[in-house]
């Protein structure tokens, strides 16, 4: 019955009360479809929070300096040398693959950020590198949202270990490194050159941003 008043909804705001909280509303079926495929349900403990809700976009809405950045899919292979092929470097050497989903990720909170009048700088491909992403650290955004490959090694290892000295890339460097924040971090554009090992290492912005980067 609810069909008629939903026409044109996107997004539905469920607050149950009691046990209500036993229903699982996104497999109810109507018009021969469960309710989850054809809306964005989201939960809320009580209405109250709809009002917070509002208030939060009308705050980012009505503040230029408030920018949500939306940083993700990045060209992990934007570096490497033409000499190998990228699918060869990441099959042969261990490198990232794309996330092409994550693209859709941030398309969607970007849509999201636009109705609201939100003002929203979306960061994808190659120029999802470590400099633009420290650009924002002297004025950092309301929201960042970052969209790709982390790592984290618990412990480390002898790098003089015969067995790791023909694979000395940027990858095994962090991996046996004894500083546990330099065995951490994310992958950003042009990081696959220096994980494989296919270039050396610059002295920074090598696309990978580890947590001793981050703190500093």
């Amino acid at each position: 019955p609810l069909d008629t008043a939903l026409s044109g909804i996107e997004s539905v705001y469920i607050v149950p009360d009691g046990d209500l909280h036993r229903i699982a509303y996104g497999v109810l079926v109507s018009g021969g479809e469960q309710i989850e495929n054809k809306y964005d349900l989201r939960y809320l403990t009580c209405s109250r929070q709809l009002i917070a809700l509002d208030r939060s976009f009308r705050r980012l809405r009505d503040d230029e300096s408030q920018t949500v950045v939306l940083v993700g899919n990045p060209d992990f292979d934007a570096a490497i040398a033409h000499a190998r092929s990228r699918d060869d470097v990441r099959r042969l050497r261990g490198g990232w693959q794309t996330l092409p989903g994550t693209a859709k990720e941030l398309n969607e909170i970007s849509s999201i950020c636009d109705s609201q009048d939100v003002p929203v700088h979306l960061i994808t491909g190659q120029a999802a590198t470590e400099d633009t992403l420290k650009s924002y650290s002297d004025s950092p955004p309301r929201v960042l949202h970052l969209a790709t490959h982390g790592f984290f090694y618990a412990g480390h290892s002898n790098i003089d270990h015969p067995n790791l000295q023909p694979l000395r890339g940027g990858g095994v460097q962090l991996r046996v490194t004894a500083n546990p924040m330099l065995r951490s971090g994310m992958l950003l554009a042009g990081a696959n050159a220096v994980w494989t090992g296919a270039m050396p290492a610059p002295s920074a912005n090598d696309g990978i941003l580890t947590a001793l980067e981050v703190s500093r």
